[in-house]
């Protein structure tokens, strides 16, 4: 059941008891603008709602990627949908799916780490998410054309040399 707002059917029942002829187009045309105004409402709504759920995920992605257990379904979870669900959301609502989000998340940090840092690879890799080393090498080269060292040495000016 839709509950219009009190102000629209205020305004349209004043307009409406204000026509000084009252015909069927009149009618029909007032009803259609009272529609069109609820309905983009309702849409703003609707937006809104979304731009909180989609900024909730992100949120919680950016906050827990590198854990350990950090997968899909934990994410699924945590917002009340299942897999699947979360899937199709973020994919219409971001544009792109999780997992290529995530990857870009976890080789972003780890090029600030090999710009600013003299942390060892292992380490990096370890600091970046759940990932296996020589997956992280061969997606590194995939992505950039260089090894991880090559990248570093390439952006040696960047580094605060942090080893901790």
């Amino acid at each position: 059941q839709l509950v219009l707002p009190d102000a629209l059917v205020s305004k349209y029942m004043n307009l409406l008891l204000n026509l000084s002829e009252v015909t069927l187009e009149g009618v029909i045309a007032l009803t259609e603008e009272m529609a069109a105004e609820l309905t983009e409402g309702l849409s703003g709504i609707g937006r809104q709602e979304t731009d909180q759920i989609l900024e909730g995920i992100l949120t919680y992605i950016h906050e827990n990627y590198a854990a350990p257990d950090f997968c899909a379904s934990a994410v699924a979870e945590r917002f009340g949908m299942s897999v699947s669900n979360l899937s199709h959301y973020f994919k219409k609502h971001s544009g792109e799916t999780i997992s290529a989000y995530v990857n870009e998340l976890k080789f972003s940090r780890a090029r600030e780490l090999l710009r600013t840092t003299r942390l060892p690879v292992t380490k990096i890799v370890a600091v970046c998410g759940n990932m296996q080393v020589s997956s992280f090498l061969r997606k590194f080269k995939q992505m950039e054309g260089m090894t991880p060292t090559q990248y570093r040495r390439l952006h040696q000016g960047e580094a605060t040399w942090e080893t901790h």
